[in-house]
């Protein structure tokens, strides 16, 4: 249902020198006419006045046509507000209170509370605190004793299925019912019983303007040619039918963005563009807004003044309209708005647009004001309050909107972080396991997350004894020779995040600022990060990262800070790995000595020889070289695990084995000569070489080769290991000999 209404003195008043000129012409043919005594002067004066006539009914006609309001009445009661109207210099403001608890579906009952304080931030990528912003009037605010209700509540879908028939006998266009008994012009109404269905195609103007009006809600930018069929049932109604192509509401070629921010902006358009073609709106726009940084940020806009609009994206805060509706958390309109203040009170033209109407309406998110949502127009009196809640059901949409866009927002954030720790392993996967493999790692996965300079990683170098710059990835050439330079602990920026474990940024640095060590090139005007490369308990330096482009976006170091935290763990599991390796005595793969522990045992079985004079043997085993083996190190491990089984079958209880190294194995014969170690090397040999191994399906043999060497009563480890080594070489230079120093 709709109420049509208009203004007779808009009508009447001449807007335009076309519509002052047919007046003129009126007027002056009329007193032709009248006053001149000559017949054929006194006839044109008459056509004069005739075609004046003629001319101003038509501009007339159009005003009349131009100046009906639709508005759609409420189907349940609806909320009223409480309006204050403060007069001023630059026009009449109209606050509407309880704003707040009709419009905000989330925290309506604390935002009361929640006003008096300081807001906080909505979220760290949008906006952060509110600063309270004390309003000056100057004049004394007038309180309406009586109220203004807002507009009506959109109707359900349920309400909306009642008045729309669904029915299968057609297969295109759209069906509204018709409740008005009157017969439009130029329509027949077809009895049943005649004819079924008679189709009269006529243009959109010619049509009934209730029925226009019906349609313009399906389709308000443009009217196509419709077919219209009338069908009278038995029941008490009539059913007009628009045959109209689905195409004339499809959009050709539509995109919508995946990206989140994107696909808001689409949509909040797209909301803008539905507000325009449904009340008398200029311009209208959504800003957010900044209270950390006191600014108001116009995320998008659709306007007939583009020349008028600002280019600015940031607005600072103000006496402007849309930063008072952003402070107070209510709804506003501005009405006869003086030109000398339009551009104070709308800071989002940068010369006179000639506005006399402003409406502005906050939108909520979880009890907060995150932006405004605002329209003007060249019409007095444009907006009221059945305009406020129009535009109120539209905050909730964006607030909706706000909502989707920050979950989406979030799981794509969380899949880059994941993408980007996918990609970390992958690269040390695919490198070795040492300290400076794992450095390169990170600094190429960072590089692929951040926009940066200078990148490079600050550790402890145990040969120096100090820290120092260990791996550098640069883009400018002035910091080629970065890499080894020392860092200040106490005044570089760097050094108090190895210091306390805690990140470090800023922005705007300057020549006299210290980010790494003394004599570095200077920076002006860039930004600086250090991550700290820490694990639960320690912190082992700290990942820097230079930018001369700009503020690294919080996101990004995010995504930064998670990679080296888990730098920071590989390097503690690293170290705890060697550690282990230092002080345990076993090869945990062999079940045997490991070369720490064997010389360990050499020194204390050549003291043993030096105190007490036995024999002592040892004996250095190692496989003769095979093609097959540089192939895969798989098999020739096997190999190793197969010989060693055949020496642990030729050895007694007391007999030590270990390894020198990952491809000699050792064993320490105690009591046994120089005669029987040979002979011993031999039985050990042959075995070995007429075993067959089983491995993986296959059946091989191998050979091996042995070097053999006494202790004497004056030798020490080193020197009968040294022996040792000499006869394995010569042995291994023969392949499958047992060789004894002499």
């Amino acid at each position: 249902m709709y109420k049509r209404t208009f203004s007779l003195k808009k009508i009447l008043v001449p807007g335009s020198t076309t519509e002052v000129f047919s007046l003129a012409a009126v007027i002056l043919g009329l007193l032709i006419a009248i006053f001149i005594d000559e017949i054929p002067i006194r006839l044109i004066g008459a056509c004069v006045a005739i075609l004046g006539g003629v001319g101003h009914y038509m501009i007339v006609s159009q005003k009349l046509s131009d100046s009906f309001d639709s508005h759609r009445v409420s189907s349940t009661i609806p909320p009223e507000f409480r309006v204050t109207v403060i007069p001023g210099q630059g026009g009449k403001r109209m606050v509407f209170d309880g704003f707040e608890g009709t419009f905000d579906d989330t925290r309506a009952a604390e935002m009361e509370k929640k006003r008096k304080k300081p807001l906080p931030a909505v979220q760290s990528r949008l906006f952060d605190k509110q600063p309270e912003i004390s309003e000056s009037v100057e004049e004394e605010p007038i309180t309406m004793k009586s109220t203004v209700k807002a507009p009506p509540i959109i109707p359900t879908e349920t309400e909306i299925e009642e008045q729309v028939i669904q029915s299968d006998d057609f297969t295109e266009g759209v069906r509204i019912m018709r409740k008005e008994p009157e017969i439009p012009a130029g329509m027949t109404v077809i009895q049943q019983e005649q004819v079924s269905n008679v189709e009269l195609v006529e243009k959109a103007q010619d049509f009934d303007s209730t029925s226009t009006e019906e349609f313009n809600q399906i389709a308000p930018d443009f009217i196509p040619e419709e077919e219209i069929i009338e069908e009278q049932f038995e029941t008490s109604h009539r059913r007009a039918v628009l045959d109209i192509s689905l195409q004339d509401f499809m959009e050709e070629d539509i995109v919508i963005p995946t990206e989140p921010r994107k696909e808001f902006d689409h949509l909040l358009s797209r909301v803008l563009m539905a507000i325009r073609s449904v009340i008398d709106a200029r311009t209208a726009g959504y800003a957010w807004i900044n209270h950390e940084k006191q600014q108001l940020v116009i995320e998008s806009y659709v306007t007939e003044t583009k020349e008028q609009f600002t280019s600015q994206r940031k607005l600072p805060f103000g006496n402007d309209v849309i930063t008072q509706i952003a402070m107070s958390g209510k709804p506003e309109i501005l009405t006869d708005i003086h030109p000398s203040s339009e551009l104070d009170l709308l800071n989002y033209y940068t010369s006179n647009a000639k506005t006399m109407s402003f409406i502005g309406v906050p939108v909520y998110f979880n009890g907060m004001v995150i932006g405004v949502l605002f329209a003007d127009s060249d019409q007095q009196d444009a907006y009221d309050a059945l305009s406020v809640g129009f535009l109120g059901h539209f905050t909730k949409l964006i607030a909706g909107l706000v909502q989707s866009y920050t979950g989406k927002y979030d799981l794509l954030q969380s899949s880059r972080a994941l993408d980007a720790i996918t990609r970390f392993r992958s690269i040390i996967s695919s490198s070795g396991n040492g300290i400076a493999d794992l450095s390169s790692a990170l600094l190429e996965a960072t590089s692929e997350v951040v926009d940066f300079t200078t990148m490079g990683i600050g550790m402890f170098d145990y040969e120096q004894g100090a820290w120092t710059v260990f791996q550098v990835y640069y883009r400018n050439p002035e910091a080629e020779n970065m890499a080894g330079s020392h860092i200040d602990l106490e005044l570089s920026l760097i050094g108090q995040t190895i210091l306390s474990g805690q990140s470090t940024m800023m922005s705007d640095i300057d020549e006299t600022i210290m980010r790494i060590s003394p004599g570095e090139s200077p920076m002006h005007g860039g930004f600086f990060a250090a991550l700290p490369l820490r694990s639960q308990s320690h912190n082992y330096g700290a990942l820097f990262i230079e930018s001369q482009s700009g503020i690294i976006p919080q996101q990004d170091l995010t995504i930064a800070q998670m990679l080296a935290e888990q730098t920071g763990t590989i390097i503690e599991q690293l170290r705890f790995h060697e550690m282990f390796r230092s002080t345990a005595l076993l090869d945990e793969t062999r079940g045997i000595f490991n070369e720490t522990a064997f010389v360990q045992r050499i020194q204390e079985e050549t003291a043993k020889t030096r105190e007490f004079g036995y024999p002592l043997s040892l004996a250095l085993i190692t496989m003769d070289r095979y093609d097959s083996f540089a192939e895969s190190e798989g098999l020739k491990e096997s190999l190793l695990l197969h010989i060693l089984k055949k020496i642990k079958g030729n050895v007694k209880d007391f007999d030590i084995i270990g390894e020198i190294d990952e491809s000699t194995i050792a064993i320490l014969l105690p009591g046994q000569t120089l005669d029987k170690s040979q002979m011993w090397g031999e039985r050990v040999r042959k075995d070995i070489a007429s075993a067959i191994a089983d491995i993986d399906g296959k059946r091989l043999t191998v050979t091996i080769s042995i070097g053999l060497a006494q202790a004497s009563s004056f030798d020490k480890a080193d020197g009968l290991l040294r022996n040792a080594q000499s006869a394995l070489k010569l042995a291994s230079d023969k392949t499958n000999a047992v060789v004894v120093y002499s």
